[in-house]
């Protein structure tokens, strides 16, 4: 039975899409019964662009820890210190040498940052992991800290002479047929374990579904059932780690990098701004996606997708077949930069000049070209960018040749898509950095000779950019 067939039942498919619209997202697939159902997309966002997933990152690092047991690399009782120890010219703290691969997993090193976990801006990851002092015994208390895989990675490393990307490769990524995905390292040639990796949300939903069917994918049992057990075990509460109470998804449990879900038996891959891969094992379905959600957004992220599958029933088949719904689907974008009026105005060239300002923005000049269209030169005081943009319509921009960005810092990554709205002595443009969560609005204001930037960008993230107003004057 299709439940987009009747007319005269409500179409649960489009309202469920509408409400992920108010919610930020930009990409939704959907597997059912291992067949793909839903593929959509928020224009400029699109099926054959990676995107990266944060958080999701540490999810793939448990999952290559698990074909590291299967191979006899290494266990869950194998000691942190006994691998690196070569890494480091000093004795720890006698609690870092209990610490075990399996305390690593589930998040129990035994360390607690009271402050903002600024690690990664040391030149020496595992060095700064070792210099601390835990205060709690490894293995008893749950604290999300990104190390935790960090220092996975790192033991696969030593034990493998891989990375972990390198090492997925013939494991997962090529059986999967992944074969666009990319994976960040730092200084010292690792890659991060617990952020970094990029991907299609095409080849998340497969992820996903390799998962879903307890390590096999496309009749090749690449993991044993009993590792997917493993990753999918709750082994620490989180009762006691989330201070909003409505953030419900959040206390059910940890396993391996996987959270437990709210919804039955639900497990997920969760990425900061609503980068998800949730995998339903009492539906048969699998859900990839990707927001740009504010933090505050995100439990109605996870709540929007439980109504939406309790709405049917597991005999009901999943499609977007549906003229409605591939009208709507079509039509779906980010929402183009907003002004004053509706009517289009003649545009005139207008250079502005800012004082010093956090961003680094020195200037801007907004050249009319044809019909609709305009360039925008942006003067950074590290460098300068061309974009060519167009009146509520998205312009792909090539800003560069290489796509290489740190995924918590870079502010203006490359080729971006951008759209402008103009009105009197308004001009507003956006940019969408379609390759991760990130858009950028600008809003430049004049009055005389003076002029105002108001940047915004969204989702907020202060490690990267934070809200500003710059003040200038026109050229």
């Amino acid at each position: 039975m299709n439940y987009l067939l009747s007319n005269k039942k409500p179409n649960i498919l489009l309202r469920f899409i509408q409400q992920l619209d108010k919610l930020n997202c930009h990409s939704l697939v959907i597997y059912q019964n291992n067949e793909l159902a839903v593929e959509t997309y928020w224009q400029p966002y699109n099926k054959n662009q990676q995107q990266i997933v944060y958080s999701v990152s540490k999810s793939f690092t448990a999952v290559a820890m698990m074909f590291a047991m299967q191979e006899g690399i290494l266990n869950e009782n194998t000691l942190l210190y006994d691998v690196l120890k070569n890494k480091i010219n000093f004795l720890p703290d006698k609690k870092l040498l209990a610490v075990t691969v399996k305390d690593l997993l589930s998040m129990r090193f035994g360390y607690v940052d009271k402050e903002p976990q600024l690690f990664y801006l040391q030149p020496d990851w595992i060095k700064e992991a070792f210099q601390l002092q835990p205060q709690n015994e490894p293995g008893t208390e749950f604290f999300y800290d990104n190390r935790c895989p960090f220092l996975c990675a790192a033991i696969l490393k030593e034990l493998t002479g891989e990375d972990i990307y390198t090492y997925l490769q013939p494991r997962l990524f090529k059986p999967l047929d992944i074969t666009d995905v990319s994976w960040e390292k730092n200084s010292q040639n690792y890659n991060p374990g617990a952020w970094g990796l990029s991907i299609r949300t095409t080849d998340l939903a497969k992820f996903g579904l390799f998962l879903l069917n307890k390590g096999n994918y496309k009749k090749r049992q690449l993991l044993d059932e009993k590792y997917i057990k493993k990753l999918f075990s709750v082994h620490v509460s989180t009762q006691n780690c989330q201070k909003d109470e409505l953030a419900i998804d959040s206390i059910q449990g940890y396993s391996y990098y996987f959270w437990k879900c709210a919804h039955k038996h639900a497990f997920r891959a969760a990425g900061l701004f609503g980068q998800y891969c949730l995998i339903l094992p009492d539906e048969n379905i699998v859900i990839a996606m990707t927001c740009s959600a504010a933090r505050s957004q995100t439990q109605s992220i996870l709540s929007t997708v439980w109504n939406f599958i309790n709405s049917f029933t597991t005999t009901i088949k999943l499609t977007a077949k549906q003229p409605v719904f591939q009208k709507y689907a079509a039509n779906l974008t980010i929402p183009f930069p907003v002004s004053q009026s509706s009517a289009k105005i003649p545009l005139l060239k207008k250079s502005f000049i800012f004082i010093k300002n956090k961003l680094g923005l020195r200037a801007i000049t907004i050249i009319p070209a044809n019909n609709s269209t305009a360039t925008i030169k942006m003067e950074l005081t590290t460098k300068t960018i061309i974009l060519n943009t167009d009146f509520n319509r998205w312009q792909k921009n090539k800003t560069g040749d290489k796509n290489q960005f740190d995924s918590c810092s870079t502010v203006f990554y490359n080729s971006p898509f951008a759209a402008y709205n103009y009105s009197n002595n308004h001009f507003n443009f956006k940019l969408v950095y379609n390759q991760g969560p990130f858009i950028d609005t600008f809003l430049l204001t004049w009055k005389d000779n003076n002029a105002v930037c108001h940047y915004i960008p969204s989702p907020r993230f202060d490690i990267r950019a934070t809200e500003e107003f710059i003040n200038g004057y026109l050229s």
